[in-house]
């Protein structure tokens, strides 16, 4: 019979080995100090949806904060009003982040803009499709791509990095207009974020739908499908991903796409 001791070594040994394959499918935050009652949920999250929640944040003390659609719909009018909607967090396949809930918009107002110009940006890596899947460095590529295009023009007139730089310009509010500024790290989101916001579709697309409206959800023209991602196949071609059909096609990159910042959970 094993001694108290060597049962504790025995169950921290397991605790390890567990911690460890969360953190391989992407739950790096469980180590061999998380409570074992939460276990059956990252097991949940690892394999698929564990839930899409409302992000907003506080007027009075400017606090992040999430909500269930039924945590939400428990609030009175007027604790809602202490809130402003910043997005929807999903939490699936072991990755976490925030979908605002508009694409976003050229400086002209159009919602299709290029990603850039053909120059190579020797930073990003250049991704096989195999390896493409797994891209969810879109907070990084998104710096690459606008430090190294700003300033070049391409062979149709592309200035800069459009697609890039309007997500890292985009603003759930502003001070000016809702009395707090949004100062989310928005960006353009690597391919593995648009695969995983597909496999949650529908889920997706009712929270947008039921926390803003339907002209929120991600468009699923067949006209205008295609949404750019931050992955870089070669050096003039980039990484899309169609709503409509779900699939990936490397485009060139002054195509006109959709894009639809993120931005990391707080």
């Amino acid at each position: 019979m094993s001694t108290p001791e060597q049962s504790v070594t025995l169950l921290r040994k397991n605790k390890r080995e567990q911690a460890a394959a969360f953190n391989a499918v992407g739950l790096k935050h469980v180590t061999e100090n998380s409570r074992a009652s939460e276990f059956g949920k990252y097991i949940k999250w690892a394999g698929g949806l564990l839930d899409i929640c409302l992000a907003v944040q506080r007027f009075d003390d400017e606090s992040y904060h999430y909500f269930t659609r039924e945590e939400w719909d428990s609030l009175t009018n007027a604790n809602r009003a202490k809130f402003i909607k910043r997005g929807i967090r999903v939490r699936a396949y072991g990755h976490s982040f925030i979908l605002a809930a508009t694409d976003c918009v050229s400086a002209e107002g159009g919602l299709t803009l290029a990603w850039g110009n053909r120059v190579n940006v020797a930073d990003l890596d250049n991704r096989s499709l195999g390896a493409a899947y797994n891209d969810f460095a879109g907070a990084a590529n998104t710096e690459y791509i606008i430090t190294q295009l700003s300033g070049t023009t391409g062979s149709q007139n592309v200035q800069g990095a459009p697609a890039a730089e309007a997500a890292k310009a985009y603003k759930a509010y502003t001070k000016e207009f809702d009395g707090i500024e949004d100062t989310s790290d928005w960006h353009l989101p690597g391919l593995g974020v648009l695969i995983t916001i597909y496999r949650c579709k529908e889920e997706v697309q009712e929270a947008l739908e039921y926390f803003w409206s339907a002209e929120c959800k991600l468009s699923s023209n067949s006209n205008t499908h295609y949404y750019w991602s931050s992955t870089e196949y070669q050096t003039d071609l980039v990484f899309a991903f169609s709503n409509h059909w779900g699939s990936i096609y490397a485009h060139n990159k002054e195509t006109l796409n959709l894009v639809r910042a993120v931005c990391e959970e707080v």
